[in-house]
C-alpha cells in the first residue's frame, strides 16, 4: 500500500489484517454517506484529568474517531507521570490535587451550565426516565432545577395495537386537519436513568371517602402529538397540564375508538359481577369521561367534547341508580372553565338531584374527599347555589318564621321574652311580607291555571279549560323547573 506525502516521496507500508480492515472501512465510509451529519461528542477522562471534548462528525466518523485516538495518545505521552493518579499518586501529586480543589468552589454545577459546556449543541431534547411514581410537586421540582428537560416515567407501554408507533408522543387533533410530515432523522439525545333506578325529586347520591387516584405518571413534553396513541403519550398531555390520571390505558381506548369510529365506548353493567363491583367500574368510567374531555378541551377537539358530553349525559339516565363521585365532578372544575359545558351539566344535574345533606356538613365533605382543590370545590359549590337561588321559595317570612332557629334560649326564660321583643318590632314588616307574598302565589297560580287551559290536550279542542283539582294552599312561587336557566350572569361572572 502507497501513499504520498507533501514532498511527492513514495512510502510502502506492510499492514496487518486489523490495519488493512480500518482503511477498507474509511474508504466504504467515504462512499456511502448514508446517515445524517450531525455532531458527536466523546469527553475524554484518565485517572481523574480531563483530557478535552472532542467534536467527530458523524458523516466521517471512522476517520475522526482515529484522530481523536492519536490526539489523545499524544496527551497521555506529554504527562509528568504515567501512573494512577487515584490511589497511586504521589504526596506531591495528591497535594497538588487539594490545592486545585481548594481553588473549585464547593457548589453544585447548574444546568446552564452543564448543557452550555457538556451537552454538544446538537442534541435538540434531554429526557430524565425515572422509576417512581411522580408526584406534581416532583414534576415541579424538575421543571424548575431541569427547564426543558422530558420527565419519562419508565412503566411499559400499553401491549395493545397502539405500540406500533416509534413516536411515544400522543396528537389529540382533528383527523380531518391532520397533515403528512415527513419524519425527522434521528438525533441523539442523552437519557438519564435513576437507579433504585328512576331519578326522585331528590337523589341521594354516594359520597365515599375517597376515590382512589393513583400518583401521576407523566412525561413532560411540548412537541406536537403524533398520530398514534399510546400509554406513554397520553401521560406526557396530562403532564403538560398537571392532570392525574388514574386510568391511561381506558383513556387511550376510548381516543382510539374516538379517532377510527367517531364513538365513544358504553358503559354496560356486568351481570357476572356483584353490584358493588359494577358500582365501581361505573365511577372509574365517569372518570374517564372526565378526563378526557379536559385533554380534548386543552387540544380543542370540538366534536370529541360533544360527543364525550352526549356519552356522560346518557349514562347519567342509563345508570339512574348512582351519580358520579363529588371528587370527579369536583375534578372538572379544577381543569375546565366554570362555564364549559360540561361544568354546566354537572351544576345542572347536582343542583336539581343531589341531597346535600348526605355530605354531611362541609368540615364532613372535606374529611371524607380530602384530595378534592379547594378552589374547584368552591367553584361548584357557588355553581349550585346559583342555580338553586332562583328555585328556592320564602324570601323574608322563611327568614323571619326561622328567627329563633339560631338561638338557644329555654322556654319562659328572659333570653325568650328578649327574642319575642325584638321580633315584635318586626310584626308589621311580617304582616306585610306575608300579604305581598300571598299576593304573589295567586298571581303565579293564575298564571299556571291559564297555561294549563290554552295547552292543547288529545281529544279536546284548543281553548277548552281542563278540570284542576284546587288545593287549599296555592303553589310556591319559585320559577318551574321546566324553563330554562339563564347563564348570561353566571358567565359574566
Amino acid at each position: 500500500m502507497a501513499g504520498k506525502d507533501s514532498s511527492a516521496e513514495r512510502r510502502y507500508y506492510l499492514l496487518t489484517e486489523s490495519e488493512a480492515k480500518l482503511i477498507d472501512a474509511t474508504r466504504k465510509e467515504k462512499l456511502q454517506d448514508e446517515y445524517p451529519r450531525h455532531a458527536l461528542s466523546l469527553v475524554a477522562w484518565f485517572g481523574g484529568r480531563d483530557l478535552g471534548l472532542h467534536h467527530i462528525d458523524t458523516g466521517n466518523v471512522i476517520t475522526e474517531l482515529v484522530q481523536v485516538g492519536m490526539d489523545i495518545r499524544e496527551q497521555l505521552i506529554r504527562l509528568p507521570v504515567h501512573q494512577e493518579l487515584d490511589d497511586g499518586a504521589s504526596d506531591s501529586e495528591k497535594k497538588d490535587d487539594s490545592e486545585v480543589d481548594d481553588e473549585i468552589p464547593d457548589e453544585p454545577i447548574s444546568w446552564d451550565d452543564v448543557k452550555k459546556n457538556i451537552i454538544p449543541p446538537s442534541v435538540q431534547q434531554v429526557t430524565f426516565t425515572i422509576n417512581e411514581s411522580p408526584t406534581a410537586e416532583l414534576c415541579k421540582d424538575f421543571n424548575e432545577r431541569f427547564p426543558g428537560v422530558r420527565i419519562q416515567h419508565s412503566s411499559p407501554k400499553c401491549s395493545s395495537s397502539l405500540e406500533k408507533a416509534a413516536n411515544p408522543v400522543v396528537q389529540f387533533t382533528e383527523p380531518q386537519s391532520r397533515q403528512k410530515v415527513a419524519e425527522p432523522p434521528a438525533i441523539p439525545t442523552m437519557t438519564v436513568r435513576q437507579s433504585s333506578e328512576p331519578h326522585s325529586s331528590v337523589s341521594s347520591t354516594p359520597l365515599p371517602s375517597s376515590v382512589s387516584q393513583s400518583s401521576p405518571e407523566v412525561e413532560i413534553a411540548k412537541q406536537p402529538l403524533a398520530d398514534s396513541v399510546t400509554v406513554d403519550s397520553i401521560a406526557s398531555t396530562a403532564g403538560s397540564l398537571g392532570l392525574t390520571l388514574e386510568s391511561r390505558d381506558t383513556i387511550t381506548s376510548m381516543y382510539s375508538q374516538w379517532k377510527e369510529r367517531r364513538t365513544i365506548p358504553t358503559f354496560r353493567i356486568d351481570k357476572d359481577k356483584c353490584p358493588e363491583s359494577n358500582e365501581e367500574r361505573l365511577q372509574a368510567y365517569y372518570l374517564a369521561l372526565v378526563d378526557l374531555y379536559i385533554l380534548a378541551t386543552q387540544s380543542n377537539l370540538k366534536d370529541l367534547q360533544y360527543k364525550l358530553l352526549l356519552t356522560f349525559q346518557a349514562t347519567n339516565y342509563a345508570q339512574r341508580g348512582s351519580m358520579p363521585h363529588i371528587e370527579t365532578v369536583v375534578k372538572a372544575f379544577q381543569y375546565l372553565p366554570v362555564d364549559s359545558p360540561l361544568c354546566r351539566w354537572v351544576l345542572i344535574t347536582y343542583a336539581f338531584l343531589w341531597a346535600t345533606h348526605d355530605g354531611g356538613t362541609y368540615a364532613e365533605l372535606r374529611e371524607n374527599n380530602e384530595d378534592m382543590d379547594t378552589e374547584a370545590l368552591a367553584k361548584f359549590l357557588h355553581g349550585i347555589a346559583y342555580i338553586r337561588c332562583e328555585f328556592t321559595p320564602g324570601h323574608d317570612i322563611a327568614v323571619l318564621d326561622r328567627w329563633c332557629e339560631v338561638h338557644e334560649h329555654k322556654v319562659g326564660s328572659k333570653e325568650e321574652q328578649m327574642c319575642k321583643e325584638n321580633r315584635m318590632k318586626h310584626k308589621a314588616f311580617l304582616e306585610k311580607a306575608k300579604r305581598a307574598e300571598r299576593d304573589d302565589e295567586i298571581k303565579e297560580a293564575r298564571k299556571l291555571l291559564k297555561a294549563e287551559e290554552e295547552r292543547p290536550k288529545r281529544g279536546k279542542k284548543r281553548g277548552t279549560p281542563n278540570k284542576i283539582t284546587q288545593t287549599a294552599e296555592p303553589p310556591v312561587k319559585r320559577r318551574r323547573s321546566s324553563e330554562k336557566l339563564d347563564w348570561s350572569r353566571w358567565e359574566n361572572d
